[in-house]
């Protein structure tokens, strides 16, 4: 709900170039991330008190069902690693920016996938995490993120090509 306050915050005039494209960076995937989650109308359980992303497959047939699934919740996780990656971004170089080391700020960890052999009680056995972070090609060559149309068409040919 605080969306739009939230994005439009920029650093102040002191602040380097670079840390204010990245800040917009980040804002453009945002944007892209809150687009794709309420594309569909999400499902609230009171009892666990968790969201659960619907997907509403329309007409669909039923055999082309679940690699429209597959789609979706892959465009998802490619926004979300989009996500992390440009937090991270604006991260490392507002740590640049700062003297003290001891102000600097952690990078955010993004986890691929769920370790499917945690034990059924107790505490989950730790997923793999990593810090994503553009690389200097991206930096140089390609630019930082390249849009939704860009993300939804790679996870088109992954998943209908793959």
């Amino acid at each position: 709900m605080k969306i739009e306050t939230n994005l439009k915050v920029f650093p102040s005039s002191s602040a380097s170039q670079t840390l204010k494209e990245a800040i917009v960076n980040f804002n453009h995937v945002a944007t892209d991330v809150l687009k794709s989650c309420y594309e569909f109308e999400n499902k609230y359980d009171i009892e666990s008190d968790v969201y659960t992303y619907w997907i509403d497959t329309g007409d669909l047939p039923y055999h082309e069902q679940g690699q429209f699934i597959d789609l979706k919740k892959g465009i998802l996780m490619v926004l979300f690693y989009n996500l992390v990656k440009a937090a991270n971004y604006v991260i490392y170089i507002r740590n640049s920016l700062i003297l003290d080391s001891s102000r600097t700020l952690d990078f955010i960890g993004f986890i691929e996938h769920f370790n499917p052999n945690s034990p059924l009680f107790g505490d989950p056995y730790p997923s793999p995490e990593y810090y994503p972070l553009y690389s200097e090609r991206e930096l140089e060559e390609v630019g930082l993120y390249q849009g939704l149309e860009n993300i939804e068409q790679y996870v088109h040919d992954q998943v209908y090509n793959g």
